[in-house]
């Protein structure tokens, strides 16, 4: 499945993070699998600046980062990172 216009679309109007995850997790639940984006997504989207330009509305861009990270080991929460 490839990305549609609407679905480029549906990204470009976003004006909040929120928005972004919820446009984003629609074109998820339209692809063939239900959890995956169509086999475009990093060069329609990551790759063509889409999604920097778009997040730089609220802040931010298109690099990966974890928000909260526990580590548990043998049931013993050893600290949490954020």
């Amino acid at each position: 499945m490839k990305i549609t216009k609407s679905q480029i679309e549906s990204l470009e109007s976003c004006t909040t993070a929120s928005q972004w995850g919820e446009a984003c997790d629609a074109i998820k639940a339209a692809s063939e699998s239900k959890v995956c984006y169509p086999d475009d997504w990093w060069e329609k989207v990551v790759e063509s600046g889409l999604m920097d330009r778009v997040a730089s509305r609220w802040g931010g861009g298109s690099s990966i980062s974890a928000a909260t990270f526990s580590k548990v080991v043998h049931g013993t929460n050893l600290r949490e990172v954020t």
